[in-house]
């Protein structure tokens, strides 16, 4: 417009939204169409309702929670419950640790690799995308861990939202197993009204993938959310076609990995190819464009050298701590992955054994944690 003699400025639109909008807004919507199809009957006490809709444990980052289960709790009197309490406790203590210890202290090394991937090897590039996967897990896992912990010692019982999804054995377990209210919510509401998995085989990839492209773009208006969520429903296709053994009837309660400490090698073998499948879509959804994470992949596949004769990621302090606590993490989740958060298997033990393990992770988060204000990573979807 500047040969006309006049130049128009684009207006950038700022809305300030409250914080954990999305999750107030998902909760509302299942309860306003569950009884307009009858399946929960309206609440008639306008307290128990906006209690319900605003519950604070859960309110910024879900589990997003379905009027049929809380709204009965809400009406009930509740008797405080020492053995629940104490395990709430215990769940907090988990979460808190989870996202000092291990989630904010990876965001650094996270940020280095996805802020100017170019410039780094693929090697490097590698361990950022392994260590964001951690970062997020961590990080919105830990959340999950106080809100049920805090709900816990009021008396309430909210749904699981982790169910260790990274020793998952295809892409279907894992979405049973990371963040289930939000995969169930998508399935209830989005999955079944499409058609689900009834007619044709056109109907049921079509359902899948618009499903899944969706559940992307409520992360974001970007299209690195969108083309992660259209990746993960294209991995779900072949169940459609093969309805592989291992994906048949797996429930996001059942132990992940089989009871067995040791597992098989072709168990182990279809954890690790899962868990680098979800690693690839993960880079596009924390890098900032499509390119950039193409530009990632590509260099992690063909082991590109860095630019520079030093590793920017060799200047991020403690990531050799970091890589070791990530795995440490992996030990501990898979030794109690029968139970549902690890500090859960310390029930059984003697009393002074407990108060040790409590002791030292409260001494590990004082000690290795970040004391800096770390915002959850979901806060911002």
């Amino acid at each position: 417009m500047l040969s006309l003699g006049f130049e128009v400025r684009s207006i950038a639109i700022d809305v300030i939204l409250p914080v954990g909008i999305s999750f107030y807004t998902f909760q509302s919507m299942s309860y306003t169409i569950d009884v307009y199809h009858g399946k929960t009957k309206p609440e008639r006490n306008v307290i128990d309702y906006l209690a319900f809709v605003s519950f604070f444990p859960q309110l910024m980052a879900g589990p997003i929670e379905r009027a049929h289960h809380m709204l009965p709790q809400f009406r009930s009197q509740r008797v405080f419950n020492p053995t629940l309490a104490a395990d709430g406790c215990r769940q907090i203590l988990w979460g808190v640790a989870k996202k000092m210890v291990i989630a904010d202290n990876l965001a650094a090394p996270v940020q280095v690799a996805f802020s100017n991937p170019s410039s780094l090897s693929g090697a490097d590039l590698a361990l950022g995308v392994f260590l964001f996967a951690f970062q997020i897990y961590c990080d919105f896992s830990a959340y999950s861990d106080i809100a049920l912990g805090l709900a816990r010692l009021l008396g309430f019982d909210l749904m699981r939202n982790f169910a260790y999804p990274y020793f998952s054995q295809s892409v279907g377990e894992f979405w049973r197993r990371w963040h289930i209210s939000l995969s169930t919510w998508f399935r209830d509401y989005v999955y079944f009204p499409l058609g689900g998995n009834r007619g044709s085989r056109f109907m049921q990839v079509r359902n899948v993938l618009v499903t899944f492209t969706i559940s992307g773009l409520w992360h974001g208006a970007a299209w690195t959310y969108v083309l992660w969520g259209f990746m993960n429903g294209l991995a779900l296709i072949p169940a459609l076609f093969l309805k592989a053994a291992n994906d048949k009837g797996a429930k996001a309660t059942d132990v992940p990995g089989g009871p067995n400490l040791i597992p098989s090698l072709g168990i182990f073998i279809r954890m690790v190819g899962t868990f680098i499948f979800i690693c690839v879509t993960w880079a596009f959804f924390r890098a900032a464009t499509i390119s950039d994470a193409m530009m990632i992949l590509r260099r992690i596949a063909m082991l590109a050298p860095a630019e520079g004769s030093v590793s920017p990621m060799l200047t991020v302090p403690n990531v050799p701590n970091l890589i070791g606590a990530v795995f440490g993490l992996l030990l501990i989740e898979w030794v109690c992955r029968a139970h549902q958060h690890p500090l859960a298997a310390l029930s059984k033990f003697p009393r002074p054994v407990r108060w040790v393990v409590y002791t030292a992770l409260i001494w590990l988060t004082a000690i290795s944690g970040t004391l800096a204000a770390g915002q959850f990573i979901y806060f911002q979807f």
